[in-house]
């Protein structure tokens, strides 16, 4: 037969019939017995079939990475030569069965019509489904390279030792050095397979019954890999497969802890410690790939709609958690944003978010506890464009420092740690709360940290005072500086290990400014804060925000981030000594701040 490949999109494809349980399948018919598989197979040939899944033959579901290579491999429909990614040829051609059956995949990428987004937003839906169905799930992570089939022997070979209590074996498998060596190496390389950066992946991972990891010639049960995730293997791109096995294991606990969209949301696309961030190639992914490893997923499902554009799904979907009760969302919402159209209000899920001062924050105190009842301080909108909450006005932002931003993968530059205490401390000494040296190092302290602790404990119960940290801290900056040796201040080894933790938690603030209110708070703005922004607790969050009047005088403004000010942390505006304060309702439109 001649080829004349075409592209994948020239596929015609037979509509799927009316309802919402069908789905396509991909038939493979298996390969004669002296066939070879891998790369030496010939072109793999297979169909589309269309088929109910209520009563569809058992498939086998592929998670996979889509690639950006194409290549003249696979047979579909009367014979025509279409052009896939290598990934697609490289799976088939792999799976394909032995024998006299033919087996059954799905795919995404040619079990979904991608031209139609009808069809895409319609079996998106089906997604949990899908992959929860299948007889077996398969996570495809390529071909074998960079040792890839010693280490899943290794792995193999060491879970099967502990669970039949073969300690030897396990001995034995860790006895040579250069041999971890190269196990190491493989398990980095391992890591950062691009399929692990999927966003989808975790989705497809999650809900898989069966499921298993295939790599080149090799095929082991996900569960052996989750056995062998261990910190001695430790890599800097570890945790964008810890995420994906973190979450199949919060969504097996789902019925004991269910999580709402909300919460999947934020601990799924917020950065920690490190810039990996896991993948979409369209952007309205980085919300439908998630949503139903959330316990609320029919409340967004209409929601799933691919004639809708990125910026107003992640509009609605803001609005719907906001309505939801929770308000904390306002601190996802970072700048710069990707969208110059999205409002203020809004996170933008492809922008870096890191996480903010309301992800931290373990205090107690809930604006609403002073408000009213949370039932009256829901937050409504007017337009889907606006919203308005209720709160507090607290003060106004009068003086900055310079903008923290540390590059979290760099040591700390020790220049800059100290230029930011010091800045902290001046403006402590401006503040007319702060009447002490020692409230100044307090205040100076507990606002590196985010803390309103004037103590802390370790783990033997030490008590322990972030001013010492400070003072400790200073002390080892002036060493460095100095280029004296470990400062005699520090000799104690567990002021030494808390002052070692304290740098850490202030390596970790990111995108803040120290900053001074008009009525002498100290505390941690945004980068991006101007004078004359101001402190507003909106009914229902934990933080207070920086909120922008308009320049139009209407009495509205733009969200600029969330904050953090000593002294108001616990609610001590509401207290019986406390200045009383204004109730009002912010009106929040669709303008974006810088």
């Amino acid at each position: 037969m001649e080829r004349n490949p075409l592209p994948l999109s020239s596929l015609e494809y037979q509509l799927l019939p009316e309802g919402s349980d069908f789905i396509r399948l991909i038939r493979l018919p298996p390969r004669a017995s002296s066939q070879p598989s891998g790369d030496d197979a010939p072109v793999v040939q297979c169909d589309l079939i269309i088929t109910p899944r209520a009563s569809c033959p058992p498939y086998t579901a592929i998670s996979y990475s889509w690639g950006r290579n194409e290549t003249n491999s696979i047979l579909v429909n009367d014979g025509q030569f279409h052009r896939v990614s290598n990934t697609i040829e490289q799976v088939l051609r792999q799976l394909q069965p032995k024998g006299d059956a033919s087996s059954f995949f799905w795919l995404d990428q040619l079990c979904i019509n991608q031209q139609d987004g009808a069809e895409k937003s319609e079996q998106a839906q089906q997604m949990r489904n899908i992959y929860s169905e299948a007889a077996v799930v398969v996570v495809w992570l390529g071909p074998a390279a960079d040792g890839s089939d010693t280490l899943l022997k290794h792995i193999q070979s060491v879970v099967h030792a502990r669970r039949t209590n073969n300690h030897g074996a396990i001995f034995l498998a860790h006895y040579n050095t250069q041999r971890l060596l190269e196990i190491t190496r493989s398990f980095r390389t391992l890591c950062e397979r691009e399929c692990w950066t999927r966003l989808w992946v975790m989705q497809e991972y999650a809900m898989g019954k069966n499921l298993r990891i295939a790599c080149g010639n090799f095929i082991i049960q996900a569960s052996d890999l989750d056995i062998c995730m261990i910190r001695p293997y430790f890599t800097p791109a570890n945790s964008f497969m810890e995420g994906v096995l973190l979450r199949r294991s919060r969504y097996a606990r789902r019925q004991y802890r269910p999580q709402r969209l909300y919460k999947v949301l934020i601990a799924t696309l917020t950065m920690e410690d490190d810039y990996n961030q896991p993948l979409t190639s369209d952007p309205r992914d980085r919300i439908f790939s998630l949503l139903y490893l959330a316990c609320d997923a029919e409340d967004f499902v209409s929601m799933i709609d691919h004639s809708n554009s990125c910026d107003d799904i992640y509009r609605e979907v803001a609005l719907a958690v906001l309505k939801q009760g929770h308000i904390g969302l306002l601190s996802y919402s970072q700048f710069p944003k990707e969208s110059p159209n999205l409002p203020s209000w809004d996170p933008d899920w492809r922008s870096h978010i890191r996480a903010p001062f309301d992800r931290i924050w373990q205090g107690g105190f809930r604006t609403f506890q002073y408000l009213g009842p949370k039932r009256d301080l829901q937050v409504s909108s007017s337009d889907g464009h606006t919203i308005a909450l209720t709160g507090l006005i607290v003060d106004k932002i009068t003086e900055f420092g310079s903008a923290w931003n540390p590059d979290w993968l760099s040591p700390l530059d020790i220049t800059q740690v100290r230029r930011f205490l010091d800045e902290l401390s001046n403006l402590c000494v401006r503040s007319r709360s702060c009447s002490t040296s020692e409230q100044r190092e307090t205040v100076t302290a507990c606002t590196c940290i985010r803390t309103p602790y004037q103590t802390e404990e370790d783990s033997r119960g030490t008590t322990l005072k972030p001013i010492d940290a400070v003072q400790g801290l200073r002390l080892l900056v002036d060493a460095i500086q100095d280029g004296r040796g470990f400062p005699s201040g520090l000799a104690d080894a567990r002021m030494a290990t808390y002052t070692t933790s304290f740098s850490g938690r202030l390596h970790l603030l990111h995108s803040r400014m120290p900053f001074l209110s008009e009525s002498a708070y100290v505390g941690l703005g945004p980068s991006n804060a101007e004078h004359g922004d101001m402190v507003y607790m909106f009914g229902g969050t934990k933080v207070p925000y920086a909120i922008r009047p308009l320049p139009d005088d209407s009495g509205a403004f733009s969200l600029v981030s969330d904050a953090y000010a000593y002294g108001l942390m616990h609610g001590e505006i509401t207290g019986d000594d406390a200045t009383v304060r204004r109730v009002e309702t912010a009106i929040i439109p669709r303008y974006s701040s810088g």
